[in-house]
């Protein structure tokens, strides 16, 4: 069975994780019974690998890491994203995810004409930020961009749920010959988004897993 050790410090330090031994090592100063702070105390408990890794994410959600938060500050950038209709969005933060996209190559179909583009940042004050781009080289439609700013995972979530995959389709024209085609074609559509989240949000991290006992 592989094996994981975690070293969670309350100090600064946050968590570590390494392979090859089964133990999880808590580490934090000892206090006396008015506060004053003495020799750390350790404790270890043998864990097996993913147990110790749910444990080190509960952890540091709970205490956080005053060297991972310094480490975020330092790999932050200027990020300037374009808005359809509204003033570019300034922010310095770091990507959580790739940029994903719902566009197939070679298949002949709508994916190659039309298509869909996402990514998850963080800032630094601790914002979520969701940029979604509808790119089209379909004559008559545009492209465009939704930028939305959010507090929590489950907010990028309802976002993403929310957004209007097939608001910019123009597709066939309104006729009865053409609508069974025009179906197909937003069909696709909807399938390739539906295929973007899932790959975005699996990507964006553990916080972004949804849970229940």
């Amino acid at each position: 069975m592989e094996t994981a050790t975690v070293r969670y410090c309350a100090q600064p330090g946050g968590v570590d994780v390494t392979r090859g031994e089964a133990e999880i090592v808590v580490i934090f100063p000892e206090a006396d019974q008015y506060g004053h702070l003495g020799q750390r105390a350790t404790v270890c408990v043998e864990l097996d690998t993913q147990t110790a890794r749910h444990l080190a994410d509960r952890l540091m959600k709970i205490c956080g890491s005053e060297e991972q938060e310094l480490m975020d500050r330092v790999d932050a950038e200027r990020i300037v994203l374009a808005r359809t209709g509204d003033a570019p969005l300034e922010f310095r933060g770091r990507p959580l995810t790739d940029q994903f996209t719902s566009r197939q190559h070679g298949n002949g179909g709508p994916g190659q004409n039309r298509w869909h583009e996402a990514r998850i940042w963080r800032t630094d004050g601790g914002r979520l930020v969701v940029w979604v781009g509808y790119r089209t080289i379909w004559q008559g439609e545009r492209d465009r961009d939704t930028v939305e700013v959010t507090g929590t995972p489950d907010d990028v979530a309802r976002v993403l749920r929310d957004y209007d995959v097939v608001e910019d389709v123009a597709g066939y024209p309104a006729s009865e010959v053409y609508a069974e085609r025009q179906e197909r074609l937003l069909a696709a559509i909807r399938h390739g988004y539906d295929e973007l989240v899932g790959q975005l949000l699996s990507a964006a991290g553990q916080e972004f897993i949804q849970r229940i006992d």
